[in-house]
């Protein structure tokens, strides 16, 4: 990984890590002379915001630090868990313009250079790779391509549903399944309001999941559909 991606010692306890990565500035940016407000110490793990606003994290990414340098750091070891049995997840969280979808894969993959691919058309990849170069597992591989918008669902996969909301519900054990809603339920609340909502479950979620004094403690990821 180089100087690129360094981790911090201990990172690989840590049940949720946390990467940073720089967005470069655009162009437009740079036209109207703009200049970057952080200082980025990746062998560090930690990024200084103005002269003495310190904050750290299990990697850093600094903004010369390529699609490839981020899949490996950030990805490509939980991918080697995944196929060990261990669930997975990856969250990319930005404001507007940050640079999630990029980090993530853009729309229309096939008119990107290789080295510019994201994370899902890497890990898909990697994942059919490894399934290719292995005779003895026998596997079943489905896929969902779900949105999460204002605590409502819809699958992206599925043509003639995509304009209908999915709602979550669970069995007496706890298993979450989808059901099409087939009509409007109620007024929606205010966008703000939800989105605010949906990332302060995600925060509680995270926070008690990466807090070894609450090991084994309640988790309350049923306080939105998004932790679900």
């Amino acid at each position: 990984m180089g100087l690129e991606a360094q981790r911090l010692p201990g990172a690989e306890e840590a049940p949720v890590r946390v990467a940073l990565r720089v967005r470069p500035l655009l162009p437009k940016e740079l036209l109207h002379g703009h200049q970057s407000c952080l200082r980025v110490e990746p062998g560090h793990g930690r990024v200084t915001l103005g002269r003495d606003r310190h904050f750290g994290f299990h990697i850093v990414l600094d903004e010369d630090a390529g699609q490839e340098a981020v899949y490996q750091a950030c990805v490509q070891p939980l991918l080697e868990a995944f196929f060990e049995g261990f669930n997975a997840t990856v969250f990319a969280y930005g404001q507007t313009g940050s640079g999630k979808t990029y980090t993530m894969g853009e729309a229309s993959v096939a008119s990107l250079h290789e080295d510019e691919q994201g994370i899902i058309p890497r890990a898909m990849a990697e994942a059919f790779k490894l399934i290719d170069e292995n005779d003895l597992l026998d596997c079943l591989v489905h896929v969902s391509y779900l949105e999460v918008y204002k605590e409502e669902f819809r699958d992206l996969l599925e043509v003639g549903t995509a304009s209908r909301d999915i709602q979550l519900r669970e069995d007496d054990r706890g298993n979450v399944e989808r059901v099409l809603k087939t009509g409007s339920t109620g007024e929606r609340l205010k966008e703000s309001i939800q989105i605010n909502s949906s990332l302060l479950a995600l925060g509680n979620v995270i926070s008690a999941l990466g807090d070894p004094q609450r090991r084994g403690s309640h988790i309350p990821y049923r306080d939105s559909k998004i932790t679900r």
